[in-house]
């Protein structure tokens, strides 16, 4: 499930930053890569179609075993009308844009998102209109399936401005077209935490309700839309997820991505893109300074300052080589007694391992009308862990995968101090019975 929002360079030309990203998902066993697929880069003017600056990144990630998600993005000034705007644009246009794209790419790439935070302003002008994108859904759903039969249509990633009520502007594009089902097969969100900057578990609670829900009770609002629309089983995807190390931490944002992927599965989202590879140049000033801080690693350029791996890429590594192509199990929490927001998530892993995920995620505390809960920044908890009968071994890995304590013959329970950072429990049992 574990793919990268990233901004490669599409072009076929050679570009050593994308060389680097390209070598890094093949550390991860391949990835899945989302990137901008900029109808005024190809589809300059009116049938007039100038492939060469997707192909150089499609053909990059195809090669190394991973797979795109073309997201169908933005206006072009020649379909709008005098009035301006995206919602002046004959949605007619933009399915023949995304036909066209499926027709050319099918062959490497199925998978299409219908834009990006199409619920703001900043990627909808003048206003959000949740009619207008429906229709733009609908002809591109239809466009490309007929180009490409077998490709998947997403509905463009939701931006969290409005994730406290529900996702408004879903509920607003289903009220606009009855039937929405029938426009795409999977339902994206971008659930960033309260600006950024608090983490995956935190909720905000008043008296009637959320006000700022954190990570899982974002995916549940997204599966209830998708219920009140008649198909609740529908996968959901994040194709945005992540924090700038800006005013959050490095260690944070790292600690923060472990956790956050590892919940994602457990809710049963299906795929999960980091957002992003890179840094921006290091800045503190103008009006989204933070927007440069979000990549797993630092700036590009020449080493040793940049390419800096951060702590972020070290947890997605160490997820990858701890989890492997292990599956969701269970999430055996309440059966061990722990506390709200402290977790330990079993995964069944190939042979006969099982994997345990365990971690205190209450280092900012959920809060609501009666104050705030227990935890904070030192938080930890104290697990008296029993282990299955079978078990013939018992290792521990810390966040990055790496040894925490060395795999040994169980002679009883096993006794682990949880903190904000992820460990990795894997078992080794004599059969695979159960």
């Amino acid at each position: 499930m574990i793919g990268v929002s990233s901004h490669m360079y599409g072009g076929t030309g050679a570009n050593a930053e994308r060389d680097f990203e390209i070598a890094r998902y093949r550390e991860l066993g391949a990835a899945h890569v989302r990137n901008d697929f900029i109808w005024d880069w190809v589809e300059n003017q009116p049938d007039q179609w100038d492939f060469e600056p997707v192909e150089g990144e499609v053909d990059a990630v195809v090669a190394a075993g991973g797979d795109m998600l073309a997201i169908v993005n933005y206006g072009v000034t020649w379909a709008e009308t005098d009035a301006g705007g995206t919602s002046s644009i004959d949605p007619a246009l933009y399915g023949a844009y995304a036909g066209g794209l499926a027709a050319h790419l099918c062959d490497r790439v199925k998978r299409y998102e219908i834009w990006n935070e199409e619920n703001l302003p900043n990627f909808w002008s003048p206003q959000p209109d949740p009619l207008h994108y429906a229709l733009f859904l609908k002809a591109a759903h239809d466009a490309v399936k007929a180009a490409c039969p077998d490709a998947t249509v997403v509905l463009g990633g939701q931006g969290a401005t409005d994730s406290s009520l529900g996702w408004a502007f879903l509920k607003d594009v289903g009220v606009a077209m009855p039937g929405i089902c029938d426009a795409f097969d999977v339902l994206a969100i971008h659930p960033y935490t309260f600006v950024q900057a608090w983490s995956p578990e935190r909720d905000y609670r008043t008296v009637d309700g959320y006000a700022y829900p954190g990570q899982s009770a974002m995916t549940q609002y997204a599966r209830d839309r998708l219920a009140d629309w008649g198909c609740p089983d529908r996968p959901v995807w994040f194709t945005e997820m992540g924090w700038p190390s800006y005013e959050v931490s490095e260690a944070d944002q790292g600690r923060w991505l472990a956790r956050s992927l590892l919940l994602a599965a457990r809710d049963r989202v299906g795929r999960y893109y980091w957002y992003t590879f890179w840094d921006g140049e290091a800045i503190t000033t103008g009006p989204r300074p933070h927007e440069n801080y979000f990549g797993l690693f630092g700036p590009p350029g020449p080493p040793p300052d940049q390419r800096r791996a951060k702590p972020a890429w070290q947890a997605l590594l160490g997820l990858a080589r701890a989890a492997g192509d292990a599956r969701f199990a269970g999430d055996v929490s309440a059966a061990l007694g722990l506390p709200n927001d402290v977790y330990a998530l079993a995964f069944v892993a190939s042979g006969s391992s099982v994997l345990l995920a365990v971690w205190d995620g209450r280092d900012q505390p959920d809060d609501g009308p009666d104050g705030p809960g227990p935890g904070g920044p030192d938080t930890s908890f104290a697990l008296s862990l029993p282990l299955p009968t079978g078990a013939t071994s018992v290792e521990v890995l810390d966040l990055a995968g790496e040894v925490g304590i060395p795999a040994a013959t169980p002679t009883g329970p096993l006794a682990l101090t949880l903190t904000p950072s992820v460990q990795y429990v894997v078992v080794t049992l004599a059969s695979t019975g159960r």
